[in-house]
């Protein structure tokens, strides 16, 4: 494992962290969850070779005297007057969409990192500037981190499978309210828990669960569709496997078949912390539109609920399943719980879910943003 200082570092959850984008998750960032936008928003915007990350550090006071709010270096190794330490391990942390707990979304190897906010000047300036067309104000966000950017790795949502639980208050030692955690500050049993875990994600790829899950019971067979139906479900569900598998060009989940039990989704996907309830449409045509039997309906509306106990409930739609035009493509929705829509994962369209009979569910012409209508 890596001997370099580390911190952990709490933003705003994103897609690419290069420039605005609608569907954020602010978690407990009221500025980010009121305007739709923070500092984090350039984390990853390639400068020259370089990324420069922002951190918001949240003034706090202890027995009502105002704390600096200020990077303490000293807890990493450095003298309490240095201005800056190299050579620093900074992970990215961000809120799971569902609410519960942070996420890993990337890291920093031999990053720099300031006690003190950086304001950005010339060409930086510039690349790190945001007009709020809204409000009318224009933002110059500043910097805490950089690091070159062959030293870094941002995670796409989907390998974004080590999470780091929510505590309650009684237990110390452990990622809190703070944007800045010190995991090798920290004594206890949880906290060297999460830090070894988190240094073997990011050392090794492994993303140990905290605990094994448990498999469902079986159930009954499902009916067969005709046999062209069928034979494009099976491609579309082949494919879901190829890009989540094992395979040398998959994402490394171990994936557990349930399309011949009823539960209301296909495959049941397992890695670290993260469990995907993945239902599978398969099209021969090139429209993202799929429709949904009663009882999947029933899954993606407890899920919408926060009553769907299984796991991360995702709508995966593969057009030209059978790839007749050469146009085979992956279209990945989950569900945002601050957009309140199922909403692709790289933020480019939103799904939308209508009852009619069988539930239909179609690309919503307004696309993400806009307010759609659930089940």
């Amino acid at each position: 494992m890596s001997q370099a200082p580390v911190v952990f570092l709490h933003g705003i959850n994103m897609v690419a962290y290069d420039g605005h984008e609608l569907n954020i998750c602010a978690g407990g960032f009221k500025f980010a969850k009121e305007r739709g936008f923070g500092g984090e928003m350039y984390n990853f915007r390639n400068v020259d070779g370089r990324y420069y990350g922002h951190v918001e550090i949240m003034p706090r006071k202890i027995n009502g005297v105002p704390r600096p709010v200020s990077v303490h270096l000293e807890k990493l190794g450095a003298s309490k007057s240095a201005k800056f330490l190299d050579g620093v391990l900074v992970i990215w942390t961000a809120p799971c969409h569902d609410g519960v707990g942070r996420e890993v979304v990337g890291w920093c190897r031999n990053a720099t990192l300031y006690r003190h906010r950086v304001t950005p000047t010339g060409k930086l300036k510039q690349a790190r500037q945001f007009k709020d067309s809204d409000a009318g104000e224009k933002f110059d966000f500043d910097y805490r981190v950089v690091a070159k950017e062959s030293d870094c790795r941002l995670l796409h949502p989907d390998e974004r499978v080590l999470k780091i639980p929510s505590y309650p208050k009684s237990v110390k030692g452990v990622p809190g309210q703070s944007s800045v955690y010190y995991p090798f500050n920290q004594t206890s049993d949880e906290a060297r828990n999460i830090r070894d875990r988190v240094l073997a994600f990011v050392d090794k790829g492994i993303a140990k669960p905290f605990k094994r899950r448990q498999p469902r019971k079986a159930s009954a067979g499902r009916q067969q569709d005709p046999e062209r139906r069928k034979r494009i479900e099976n491609a579309a569900v082949e494919y879901v496997k190829a890009h989540f598998g094992e395979g040398r060009n998959g994402l490394g989940y171990l994936i557990e078949s349930r399309e011949r039990k009823i539960v209301g989704y296909d495959l049941l996907m397992t890695k670290g912390d993260v469990a995907l309830c993945v239902e599978v449409k398969g099209r021969s045509i090139d429209d993202v539109a799929a429709d949904f039997s009663p009882n999947e309906s029933r899954k993606i509306t407890a899920h919408q609920l926060g009553k769907f106990g299984d796991g991360d409930y995702r709508v995966c739609i593969v057009t030209d399943a059978l790839n007749e035009r050469g146009k085979r493509q992956l279209h990945h929705f989950r569900w945002w719980p601050e957009k309140e829509n199922w909403i692709k994962v790289d933020g480019s369209d939103v799904l939308h879910f209508r009852p009619s009979g069988a539930t239909v569910a179609t690309l919503d012409p307004n696309g993400p943003g806009e307010d759609g209508k659930d089940i």
